[in-house]
């Protein structure tokens, strides 16, 4: 499905200790691909707050504010 609607997305790269934290993706169109923790930007929502909420979503880590 192709849509000309624009989608807002928040991805985020976390460093630490030399490392890099990704998730694998378990969607139908993307199961076992890896990828930074990520997605849509909420109607309304700030970038930073869309940024924190995926990664607490995907991750369990809550990034400081």
């Amino acid at each position: 499905m192709i849509s000309s609607e624009k989608v807002l997305v928040a991805s985020v790269s976390i460093l630490r200790d030399g490392q890099v934290l990704l998730i694998q993706e378990n969607k139908p169109i993307a199961r076992n691909v890896w990828n930074f923790p990520s997605g849509r930007i909420e109607l309304g929502e700030d970038i930073q707050d869309a940024a924190r909420r995926e990664v607490k979503e995907e991750t369990g880590y809550e990034l400081p504010g």
